[in-house]
């Protein structure tokens, strides 16, 4: 029988990384069960940790450092596999599926492995994608339990797109790389958007999340004069200040990175607007 994916990595890694330990890691990138493109994946991985800050750390998962620590040593194994090295992603149709027929199961990979185009910033793209990889392991965290993701990578069935909320993260993921387009409109918003998104922190995306909010593209939570209230009131903002920096959210962000924020940060609004109700209706859904 054809050795899988996950079992041909085990063995080039060797017996010091425990098939536990390998999944952990996997995990902490939600690959996909077919691992395709992971050894370049990993690689590129590293090099963005070089290059942003927000991403060397994580203190929400337990024991990042080792994790981070294996996925290095993937980056370092000699792509032999045609799978693992992503050389099979040449024969592929459309450069903006490399994960296929998984697509849409780790976004994270595809960021990790998708590149600008012709024509447009590759600079802009790759910090807006560094961005949504930060993000999309806040989300992962939060909608993606670890048994669920290695009952998930031992199947040969099951999609992690399918599992829930799970289309929020895939739906922002595709409207970035609508913006990776050889056009002077989806040019000039990929440079809207990286200007309002900013770097990736939990103030910053707070913020954000509340502007959105408040600025009609995203729904759900406390009531809306509650959360302009906070805005006011705990995050400093002026309303003149508050008003402009909606208009700048407005213009810059498409409604599904919108709808990604609030799957992630809503509920913490609306805790810390003081309208959260156990029980109630999470914020963003």
């Amino acid at each position: 029988m054809k050795a899988s994916p996950l079992e041909d990595l085990a063995a080039q890694l060797g017996t010091d990384v425990s098939r536990e330990q390998l999944v952990d890691a996997l995990y902490a990138v939600r690959a996909p069960r077919n691992l395709v493109g992971i050894i370049p994946a990993m690689r590129q991985f590293r090099d963005w940790r070089r290059i942003y800050e927000p991403l060397r750390e994580w203190p929400e998962q337990t024991g990042y450092a080792g994790l981070l620590r294996i996925l290095d040593r993937i980056a370092d194994l000699a792509e032999t596999n045609e799978h693992l090295s992503g050389r099979v992603i040449g024969r592929y149709e459309s450069e903006w599926t490399p994960l296929r027929p998984l697509t849409g199961d780790s976004v994270i990979c595809e960021l990790l492995l998708v590149r600008a185009g012709p024509g447009v910033d590759a600079a802009q793209f790759e910090r807006a994608c560094a961005w949504l990889l930060w993000q999309a392991q806040r989300f992962n965290r939060r909608w993606m339990p670890r048994a669920a993701y290695a009952a998930y990578l031992s199947s040969e069935a099951g999609r992690l797109l399918d599992r829930k909320y799970s289309h929020r993260l895939y739906g922002a993921y595709l409207a970035l790389r609508h913006l990776a387009a050889d056009e002077p409109n989806a040019r000039e918003q990929l440079a809207l958007l990286v200007e309002a998104l900013g770097e990736p922190s939990e103030a910053q995306s707070r913020k954000l999340t509340l502007l959105a909010r408040l600025g009609g593209l995203a729904s759900g939570g406390a009531a809306l004069w509650a959360w302009r209230r906070h805005a006011l009131e705990q995050m400093g903002l002026s309303s003149e200040v508050m008003k402009d920096a909606i208009a700048q959210v407005q213009r810059a962000m498409p409604r599904d990175i919108a709808r990604l924020l609030m799957a992630i940060w809503g509920t913490v609004l609306d805790r810390e607007v003081g309208s959260y109700r156990a029980g109630g209706r999470s914020g963003g859904f």
